[in-house]
């Protein structure tokens, strides 16, 4: 969408006005103003506006920007500013947040000519945000093109933005429906508003914001983990140079994202933040609608190095796991130990250190939450055994010794005895059994050694395989497979079947079969010797196999 001559001349005479309005007030302060300058209050928070690359009046801490300065100042923030370039890292290093506005460079400008920032410097503001620092950055792609006839690409913002995944677009965002009070359509100025602005941080109690008679541009976005938190309504759109963005694409306003150990915040204006009434009603920019409140959660949240941030929510995170560890009744002493590390270094500052401490202790609660499972799950076998009468004295010996390898942080101990105590469960003998109750009961009594007696019955040899035969003890019937030798066992002889039943198939996979009345029925003693023989076999093929 093209913009009439009669546009162009208004925004030229805006841009102008604002000129001579520095002029007049703060010429003196800002054209006198070399090197780095430094507020009175001092605190440990510290921030750090760049004003060495021909930044316009409004991008000034002491004239377009001088009540948020002001308000900074307030919430305790050391505000700087660098007038003398080029930018390094050792000028950047001691602050916590670096503000690049976008230049309005040229003939309207302080200073002729255009002062792009250097490969060097981009290189200093890109090791300064992953080393944990703050970037805001903001400004309007038209204003750039229009002013400084360089294509947007060359941008300042747009030179360092593009190393994050974002980028400033030669546009204005329109909004034919949510305009401030003053503006005609066609005008770009909208009035961004839930649920477009999205929960985050910097929007936290922001509601509504405008750039009240400026004119956003648009951002356009690279890199999928950049996210946008403020972006135009469904019928929003943009124009003037091209066309980034229809109605119903949500034109993007403010996006954030975060770089190693910084974060990045990227404004497609800073007409929100200004000093100035646009309106003529006694209400700066900066003091309309939710505006401030946008604009200090900025610079809260990017004050916050990620590494600080990430410390803070690992630790946090570590804790709420000792909670439920503690509630499983798991001794939790030494995991403890390891966080209370953590947080010393947190409390010194020592933020990556304090990660890294709490990285193992998460590993640790992680191991133990684990393991506790393990421990649960063979519990449950156990209790479920014990329910159907199952000798599971080897089971608790194995799960009492994985309980104290948990208390004392062996994990893979624990974890495998653990599993050792569940299979010991699982296959606990529960002696003899009427196949009625076998039935009855199937899934309890699966994959569990039981000695079933009763009369042989419809005898099959499975070639290579052994044999297959019936068992009647007078309350049912089951099949069983077996693959020994059956000897003189015929037809009709009473039997006793020790081996694993089978849920699935209603089988019993026969270890043993021996002829009653041969050297008498094998009392109960006899009978949990070989299942338990029988058990410790299954367990000692199990780890070979595994």
């Amino acid at each position: 969408m093209n913009e009439n001559k009669n546009q162009k001349e208004m925004k030229r005479k805006t841009v102008m006005g604002m000129l001579l309005i520095c002029l007049v007030l703060g010429a003196v302060s800002v054209g006198c103003v070399i090197g780095i300058v430094s507020a009175e209050d001092t605190t440990n928070k510290k921030f750090l506006f760049d004003e060495s690359h021909h930044q316009s009046w409004y991008n000034y801490i002491d004239a377009g920007l001088a009540d948020f300065a002001k308000e900074l100042r307030n919430k305790g923030y050391q505000v700087d500013r660098v007038t003398d370039g080029p930018i390094t890292y050792d000028k950047l290093k001691d602050y916590d947040i670096f503000v690049l506005p976008n230049g309005l460079v040229g003939k309207y400008s302080f200073d002729e000519g255009v002062k792009l920032l250097t490969d060097d410097e981009i290189k200093a503001i890109k090791k300064f945000v992953a080393d944990g620092g703050g970037l805001f950055l903001f400004g309007c792609g038209w204003s750039w093109v229009d002013y400084t006839h360089l294509s947007i690409e060359k941008a300042q913002v747009n030179r360092i933005g593009k190393e994050f995944g974002i980028k400033l677009n030669d546009d204005i965002i329109y909004d034919p429906t949510n305009r401030y009070p003053g503006c005609r359509e066609g005008e770009g100025c909208p009035i961004f508003h839930r649920p477009f602005i999205k929960e985050h941080p910097i929007t936290k109690d922001v509601y509504e914001i405008t750039n009240c008679k400026g004119f956003p541009s648009s951002l356009t976005i690279s890199d999928p983990s950049v996210d946008v938190v403020i972006s135009g309504d469904e019928d929003s759109y943009t124009g003037y140079r091209g066309e980034y963005y229809k109605k119903g694409e949500n034109p993007p306003f403010i996006a954030v994202t975060e770089y190693v150990k910084g974060k990045v915040v990227f404004a497609g204006s800073v007409g929100f933040l200004l000093s100035i009434d646009e309106n003529n009603d006694g209400i700066k920019n900066l003091y309309e609608y939710d505006n401030k409140k946008l604009g200090l959660n900025i610079i809260d949240w990017l004050s916050v190095s990620l590494a600080k941030e990430t410390a803070s929510k690992l630790i946090n995170s570590v804790s709420t796991k000792i909670d439920a560890l503690k509630r499983k009744n798991v001794d939790t002493s030494l995991i403890e130990q390891a966080l209370s590390r953590a947080e010393d270094s947190y409390e010194l500052e020592k933020y990556d250190e304090a990660y890294e401490l709490a990285q193992n202790a998460q590993k640790m609660a992680d191991d133990a939450y684990e393991t506790a499972g393990y421990i649960e799950s063979a519990q449950s076998e156990i209790d479920e055994a014990k329910s159907i009468g199952a000798d599971v004295t080897d089971a608790e010996s194995k799960l009492n010794d994985a309980r104290d390898a948990l208390d004392k942080g062996n994990y893979e101990y624990a974890r495998s005895w653990a599993d050792d105590a569940l299979e010991l469960a699982k296959h606990a003998s529960v002696g003899s059994v009427k196949i009625i109750d076998l039935k009855a009961l199937a899934t309890k009594y699966d994959q569990r050694t039981v000695v079933v007696s009763g009369t042989i019955r419809d005898i099959e040899t499975v070639y290579g395989k052994g044999y297959t035969f019936a068992l009647d003890d007078g309350t049912g019937m089951i099949s069983v497979v077996y693959e020994g030798g059956l000897g003189d066992i015929q037809e009709g002889d009473k039997v006793m079947v020790s081996g694993a039943f089978q849920a699935s198939t209603g089988t019993v996979a026969a270890e043993t079969v021996q002829k009653s009345g041969v050297g008498g029925v094998p009392g109960f003693e006899a009978i949990f010797a070989i299942a338990g023989l029988l058990t410790v076999a299954y367990l000692i093929r199990r780890r070979k196999e595994g």
